[in-house]
């Protein structure tokens, strides 16, 4: 499988994964040990230093998702073996993890891209999403629409943008491990080995932020992040 990421950093301000040295798509930058909510009188102290998560959210260009109070619970749960919303569903930090997962399965309230889950076998027809409302000044973020012609895929942004990448390029774009060192980033595929005629054979979603793509060759294993396809528009793939 591809890899993704959410950040999460503690009050101090340190990173606690190495995931953008190892070229990791980051969904969002999450705030831990954010503030302590007292259980007898509900006040919060903020044992810590506020604003760090937004902070580093700004300067990576990235979603800051929530921040997730200092809680026992989470320590209780976590050491049971028990899920934190269901053992203490009432509890600051339950609320907090709800608040996040919401944020990440939202859907872009009245623009809301193509519906998932779907998984479309390209050359049976079948399984392809049906195109979402375009809205004019809507967000350049959400999927509206898929097509797959003159061996490329047709991309259609939610704000209206078209957008025609190479089924090859594809293909050479891949970050998975397989494709790409983790830790330098530098490619292990040899775009020798890509036959120019190769073929997309599947597309599904990855959520609401990615597609998964398999090709002709067999390969399956990479997750293509809207902003790195969006990213794709006059790169030369041969030199990357």
């Amino acid at each position: 499988m591809g890899q993704f990421s959410v950040k999460i950093w503690g009050a101090t301000g340190s990173l606690l994964s190495g995931n953008q040295q190892v070229k990791v798509p980051i969904l969002g930058v999450i705030e831990n040990m954010s503030g302590f909510t007292c259980p007898d009188c509900g006040t919060v102290t903020h044992i810590f230093h506020q604003g760090g998560g937004e902070a580093i959210a700004q300067e990576l260009d990235v979603d800051f998702l929530g921040k997730v109070p200092l809680d026992p619970t989470v320590v209780d749960c976590g050491d049971d073996g028990r899920p934190l919303v269901r053992a203490a569903p009432d509890s600051p930090a339950a609320a907090a993890y709800r608040s996040i997962a919401a944020t990440l399965a939202w859907t872009g309230g009245d623009v809301a891209g193509i519906a998932t889950p779907f998984a479309w076998t390209i050359a049976e027809g079948v399984g392809k999403p049906s195109p979402a409302p375009i809205a004019e000044g809507g967000p350049a973020d959400r999927l509206a629409a898929l097509d797959h012609a003159d061996g490329a895929l047709l991309l259609r942004w939610s704000d209206g943008t078209d957008q025609r990448l190479s089924e090859r390029d594809l293909r050479l774009a891949c970050q998975c491990a397989q494709c790409r060192d983790e830790m330098s980033g530098k490619r292990l595929l040899n775009p020798d080995t890509v036959p120019m005629d190769i073929r997309l054979t599947r597309v599904w979603s990855v959520g609401n932020y990615a597609l998964g793509m398999a090709f002709s060759d067999g390969h399956d294993t990479g997750i293509y992040v809207f902003k790195a396809l969006q990213a794709m528009v006059g790169t030369e793939l041969e030199d990357v």
